[in-house]
């Protein structure tokens, strides 16, 4: 089968051609993200055709830096083998710097840095996690969160900047030029505006719970933080676990399908 993509297309252009050639087998594949590094096989890679790999706590893939590296270097050549060779993703949630590598900067988590109030701070840290995220092998970084936190009993408030949207908004969008870079500038390391929206807003702050809020109140509130991540070049926006009155996020075509997608 002739699996080239012609030149000259836009981005989506070429996304949706690549799409008419994938097997259904392929799209699984790219939709799975397996966790850490012993859970597959080079072999894995080649028949199941993975997406992606989060790192998280557990096994390291290599002594060092190199080490890590190396290890990813390897799985991407086999990624590229593949019949579409499409290169793999490789995540960390690196939310207050590339915290699973031993030696790394560590900085405050995001309530310390929203209490500084310095979006120059919150760059100049994004943009040193991003460099030593690089430098570990990694191309995808799960931050900034940019909650909105209603209740101080949710237990990842330390995750948020802020209970004012206008500070929240400020940072978040530091936060990701920080970690890309310049809007217009390609990437070489993708961040992810989360948890698409609504997950510090739940209900006597439950985690994964439900969130009771009017439209008006999530638009007005909750949605400018994703609008300014979006606008500053975010490479991914990371559907969050909670429910939006009574609708589980994921399953939500209004702010998934229409709003985030459709509308940002």
């Amino acid at each position: 089968m002739n699996t080239e993509i012609k030149t000259g297309l836009s981005i989506d252009q070429k996304v949706e051609a690549l799409l008419a050639k994938m097997t259904l087998e392929e799209k699984i594949g790219q939709m799975t993200q397996v966790r850490h590094f012993d859970d597959i096989t080079s072999e894995d890679i080649k028949t199941h055709f993975i997406g992606s790999i989060i790192h998280t706590q557990g096994p390291t893939p290599g002594q060092d830096a190199a080490g890590w590296q190396d290890k990813f270097v390897q799985l991407q050549k086999i990624a590229l083998s593949t019949r579409l060779g499409i290169p793999m993703f490789f995540g960390v949630d690196a939310v207050h710097g590339q915290n699973t590598y031993a030696g790394a900067t560590i900085f405050p988590h995001n309530i310390g840095l929203g209490a500084a109030r310095n979006a120059k701070l919150v760059e100049r840290a994004a943009s040193i996690t991003a460099l030593e995220a690089r430098a570990t092998g990694f191309n995808w970084v799960f931050s900034p969160c940019v909650a909105i936190p209603y209740n101080e009993k949710w237990g990842r408030v330390y995750e948020a900047f802020s209970e004012s949207t206008e500070i929240t908004t400020l940072l978040g969008q530091a936060s990701v030029l920080g970690h890309q870079g310049p809007v217009g500038q390609s990437p070489a390391l993708i961040a992810t505006a989360k948890h698409f929206i609504g997950d510090g807003s739940t209900d006597f702050g439950v985690e994964g719970g439900n969130t009771t809020l009017s439209e008006e109140e999530v638009f007005e509130r909750l949605l400018p933080p994703y609008r300014a991540a979006v606008e500053a070049g975010v490479g991914s926006v990371m559907a969050s676990f909670n429910s939006l009155n009574g609708v589980p996020m994921h399953a939500h075509r209004k702010m998934i399908t229409d709003v985030l997608k459709g509308q940002l």
